[in-house]
């Protein structure tokens, strides 16, 4: 949890999948619903995020790409990844998708570059263009894309699995070393993607150039109305039980 104004002490899209997990707790809750509940009650009382940033290379793996993908995506692809939209009728629901997609209903549309194994599993979930599989085998990134789709009230949603080639990996490559790549688009400190170009080629992940295992992959939804419905239902009484444990502090 960072300390943006629209995340701290909201039901954010990115942890969202735990509400939906059912348990013995209150309003019906799983023991993952609650510890996250009670977080959000910690960054109410507090007043700022109460987990902090962790750099580790895996994580700014990601966010290295975004741009660079959003290059390949085309116009119909708004790069929104660093705002945080608060739901517009409930304010303790917020969320932050990668992309927002110019179409007729609307589309949020969230990228994973994942490592090797996890893109490899996403890929082939992906591909199968089913709501119940990608639910089913990948909960969180579905739940999250049904959230942001609630909160921008879009029709649809999209999944992006990406990982890049060889010959991408050798062009970012040279964007990290040569160019203002990092400062200028990730807005980021150069330092911590130094991992690029002094780790080995095959330390990274990428798709070799002999291989046709795909880059790129989308899945786009249209989000079922009773999984928004359902989703809205967990959110609106995990607030419930937000405000009865800040009552009995």
């Amino acid at each position: 949890m960072n300390n943006k104004a629209n995340r701290v002490a909201r039901f954010t899209s990115s942890k969202i999948s735990v509400l939906t997990v059912e348990g013995k707790g209150k309003y019906n809750f799983g023991s993952g619903a609650i510890t996250y509940i009670n977080q959000r009650k910690k960054e109410l009382l507090i007043g700022r995020g109460i987990n902090l940033p962790v750099n580790k290379w895996e994580l700014n793996w990601g966010k290295l790409w975004e741009v660079w993908v959003h290059w390949q995506l085309g116009n119909d692809y708004e790069l929104i990844v660093d705002k945080t939209t608060v739901h517009p009728k409930y304010d303790f629901w917020s969320g932050s998708e990668d992309f927002q997609v110019k179409i007729q209903g609307g589309c949020v549309s969230e990228l994973k570059a994942y490592q090797m194994d996890n893109h490899m599993d996403y890929t082939e979930c992906l591909k199968k263009k089913s709501i119940e599989a990608f639910k089913k085998d990948f909960k969180d990134e579905y739940w999250q894309i049904v959230s942001n789709s609630c909160i921008h009230n879009t029709k649809f949603g999209e999944a992006i699995a990406f990982m890049p080639t060889e010959e991408n990996l050798l062009e970012m490559r040279d964007l990290v070393e040569n160019t203002d790549y990092i400062e200028k688009h990730i807005k980021d400190d150069p330092y911590k993607y130094r991992f690029v170009v002094e780790r080995d080629l095959y330390d990274l992940p990428f798709i070799p150039s002999h291989s046709d295992f795909p880059s790129m992959t989308k899945f786009r939804f249209e989000v079922p109305i009773e999984d928004k419905i359902y989703l809205a239902k967990r959110v609106i009484d995990a607030n419930k039980l937000l405000n009865e444990l800040i009552e009995k502090k």
